[in-house]
């Protein structure tokens, strides 16, 4: 099959690549000429042996779909087609469907077949070598291996069959199909793409019948015409054979697409960052995901959720290696024996602060063994035709508008094309000794020839390390809690100070399922617990950042709005939610989504994060200013105009908004944070004291079900919530309370099972589940730990450190069943849990 597969027109590689690395792809074709050579005689027709393997070969590959549809009869595909699981098949030209009972035909139907099989037979009889195919709803007439017809004798067969009074007629190649029901081709493979939902279609025939076949076709489809004639498909090939070679084609680089999707486990990937753009690298050495020219932009290698024509950046060895971190630092390493690759974005010359627009990836290789190098831009999921081109001292990459250079000077490439992209391949065997890449994003100039990779590394690392030292870490998991603060570090958007959820997109709380969101942006909520995280470690710096970014996006406008739940990390709206129908989906979990419809929603609680800080910075003599005060001014303003409105929560419910008590309590929370900060700042904000006891009454009145002793998830709507633990953690109620006891048991009575801890189980007008939620079982231990249940608190925190990587790193979910990360990644709720988690221990140690 292999060696059939080669040499295919340029065009028809350009055809291949476009459909390769489609998310949901239907293969169908016909059978005689086209995967059959025609035969004089039908039955001796026999199906391409590699044709067959293609077909067998599609058909086992997940979101590929493949289909026959034929004239033959149902039954004769199926014994010329045997044994091909999953192979869809219609005969009669789109009314015999593998999948149907085939329906009985009327009387007047019956009679007009018979009718039809009389006239058939009687030019059979006259016309040596031709023959007559009776099929369930229709006849043909066959001439292939007749002698060569009378004159007049075709045109008038057509018009006795027209004289019948009914029934559909088509002319074949070399035979006159008539049927008494009117079906085609077309018809048949509508029916297939809507039953499938691919997000391309192929077709191949080769006859005038294929014609309604092609006509259907959207612009995202292809046809293929075998042989000559004139035809409405977009390609054509000569022969039968060439269709096959197309097919065979086809399905070794869909198999290829499918192999190196990224099955590497989510938490298996080096975070990289230089406080603009975010990388990740898997533990082949390849850059699976990196945005531009921020780390909310579009992506120039996508391959992590995207698949192979998306894009990526491979430099490894042999196997799978081995990955960890350089000391106190977001600088990666992979090992493949003695083999080593060192990545990190360069954080020189004040670039972290910059405006985002230019970023370095350094790629340092060292060591002895065989490199494998593939550069594979495709930037916006291959959505910019891309094009290398080799110049002195490395590539040059052209996409669209968007400069980038990748310096080399030590490696000779072979550019070879890929559909719409090029992409450069290079070998080398190192016996010690090195080299280095430096991709420059932003700019399609090189540089001065000389990367100077060991200065570069060295200033990388006194960048992480540097920061790392202002930091009071805890005795108890110190290196832990280092990395998380990296993290949290690294998904800072450096020029702005705001703090995005995650460095991805569309990674799925679910395999397989659709629960994939875009948490590139900067939520409010999540920022500020992350920078209450890393003051919690001495770090007021990126506290008193995020506060300027957050006054420039508040107290700027003139509008009267609500705090939105989502900006992007410089401030702007998020886009319109969208999908992307080139993309894969990591494993299959599709749609692959870029923007985020939350943004447009009400979250009442987005404003008590915000308010804490301010409260934590006052408790450590931070100095606040008059637009701090202004600050406080404004959410008590916001809470006192909307908390009585019902919101979509802190977990941004898609279904109708509730009250939820969570909302509420964080609407009382902020208050009572504001409050303490006016005092502060010398301050009189009494009146507040009235809108904080309104609020505690209301919620204290119908937030809390007498019959099941707890708090409860929203008004009148009786379900357990993980965010309920906040009564405790914002100091609602003491501990020893009893409404605060009777929470905490709820909880755990109800979201704990199976050693996981989820957020709900109400219905959240979502298809699927989701797997436990790292930030929750952190919640858990803190409020154990307030509780004075400390071994209770520790058993848990033991189970979270199983959630984590190797690499120090922690997704937003854990799938309890399957021991496997879930969700965005690297997540900053999850770091902040880990954070707050190991501190409250080590303060309950001391």
């Amino acid at each position: 099959m292999t060696e059939r597969s080669q040499c295919l027109p340029s065009s028809l590689d350009e055809l291949i690549e476009k459909l390769v690395c489609q998310p949901r792809l239907l293969v169908s074709t016909d059978f005689d000429g086209t995967i059959s050579a025609l035969a004089a005689q039908p039955d001796d027709a026999v199906v391409d042996p590699v044709a067959l393997v293609a077909l067998r070969q599609l058909a086992e590959l997940p979101n590929t779909f493949v289909a026959v549809i034929s004239g033959r009869s149902l039954s004769d595909l199926h014994a010329k087609l045997p044994g091909v699981s999953g192979l869809r098949l219609v005969g009669s030209h789109g009314h015999e469907f593998d999948m149907d009972t085939i329906g009985a035909i009327g009387q007047e139907q019956g009679n007009l077949l018979e009718r039809a099989c009389e006239l058939v037979a009687g030019y059979v009889e006259r016309l040596p070598g031709s023959r007559l195919e009776r099929k369930p709803h229709g006849v043909v007439f066959h001439y292939r291996s007749a002698a060569q017809l009378p004159a007049g004798m075709l045109g008038q067969i057509i018009r006795e069959f027209e004289a019948l009074g009914g029934g559909c007629l088509r002319r074949g190649s070399m035979a006159v199909d008539f049927s008494v029901v009117d079906t085609n081709k077309g018809q048949a493979l509508s029916r297939f793409r809507g039953q499938l939902a691919p997000t391309a279609t192929l077709f191949i025939g080769d006859d005038a019948t294929d014609e309604d076949a092609f006509r259907v076709l959207d612009p995202c489809d292809e046809g293929v015409k075998v042989g000559q004639g004139a035809t409405v498909a977009n390609y054509r090939v000569e022969s039968t054979q060439e269709a096959v070679k197309l097919l065979a084609r086809l399905a070794e680089r869909r198999k290829e697409c499918a192999d190196s999707d990224s099955s590497v486990p989510i938490d298996r990937h080096l975070f990289l960052s230089d406080l603009r753009a975010a990388a990740l690298v898997d533990i082949h050495g390849r850059v699976t995901w990196l945005c531009v020219p921020r780390l909310d932009g579009p992506p120039l290698f996508g391959l992590l959720v995207g698949g192979p024509g998306s894009g990526y950046f491979s430099v490894g060895g042999e196997g799978p290696g081995e990955q960890r971190y350089l000391e106190n630092s977001l600088i990666g390493e992979t090992k493949f024996g003695e083999l080593r690759v060192v990545d990190f974005l360069e954080c020189d010359a004040g670039l972290p602060y910059q405006r985002a627009g230019r970023s370095d990836l350094i790629r340092i290789v060292e060591g002895r063994g065989r490199v494998e190098l593939v550069f594979a831009p495709k930037f916006n999921f291959g959505r910019v035709q891309t094009r290398i081109v080799p110049v002195s001292g490395g590539l040059r990459v052209e996409c669209g508008q968007h400069p980038f250079f990748l310096e080399s000077p030590e490696v000779e490439w072979e550019i070879s094309r890929e559909g719409a992209h090029d992409l450069a391949r290079s070998r080398k065997n190192l016996q010690g000794g090195g080299f280095a890449l430096r991709l420059l994003m932003g700019t399609a100039s090189a540089g001065d020839g000389s990367i100077n990779s060991s200065e570069r590394l060295s200033i990388a690392q006194k960048f992480w390390e540097g920061w790392l030292a202002t930091l009071r870490l805890p005795k108890y998991c110190r290196d832990l809690v280092s990395r998380s603060a990296l993290v949290l570090r690294g998904l800072t958007y450096g020029p702005t100070g705001s703090i995005a959820a995650a460095a991805t997109t569309s990674l799925p709380e679910a395999v397989g399922g659709m629960r994939n969101w875009d948490y590139r942006y900067c939520w409010p909520r999540d920022a500020f617990m992350a920078a209450s995280a890393l003051l919690r470690l001495g770090a007021q710096g990126p506290a008193m950042r995020l506060l300027d970014w957050l006054l420039g996006v508040v107290l700027d406008s003139q509008e009267a709005f609500f705090l939105a739940p989502i900006y992007t990390v410089n401030g702007r709206n998020v886009p319109n939610e969208a999908e992307v129908p080139e993309a894969f989906g990591y494993r299959g979990s599709r749609p692959v989504r870029i923007g985020n419809l939350a943004a447009e929603q009400l979250q009442l609680d987005t404003l008590a994060p915000i308010a804490e800080l301010m409260r934590n910075l006052a408790r450590k003599g931070a100095s606040l200013t008059a637009e701090h005060l202004q600050l406080t001014d404004r959410l008590v303003e916001l809470v006192e105009g909307r908390w009585q409105d019902p919101d979509s929560g802190i977990w941004e419910i898609r279904g109708e908004p509730r009250h939820f008590v969570h909302s509420k309590l964080m609407c009382w929370y902020t208050v009572k944070c504001c409050s303490e900060v006016a005092r502060y700042l010398g301050a009189d904000r009494g009146r507040w004291a009235a809108l904080e006891a309104e609020i505690r009454e209301q919620v204290e009145k119908r937030g809390y079900d007498d019959q099941l002793q707890t708090y409860i998830c929203a008004y009148d709507y009786r379900q357990p919530d993980a965010a309920l633990l906040w009564f405790l953690l914002s100091e609602f109620h003491p501990p020893d309370h009893p409404r605060i006891t009777g929470t905490v048991r709820y909880v755990m009575q109800n979201l704990v099972h199976n050693g996981g801890i989820y957020r709900y189980h109400f219905d959240d007008a979502l298809i699927g589940r989701e797997g436990e939620f790292i930030i929750c079982r952190a919640w858990l231990i803190e409020s154990l730990i307030l509780l004075e249940r400390r071994s209770e608190a520790q058993a848990l925190f033991d189970q979270l450190l199983s959630r984590i990587s190797p690499l120090g790193l922690i997704s937003e979910q854990w799938d309890a069943n399957q021991n496997c990360a879930l969700g965005n990644y690297p997540q900053a709720y999850s770091h902040i849990g880990l954070i707050n988690a190991a501190c409250a221990l080590d303060e309950f140690v001391k």
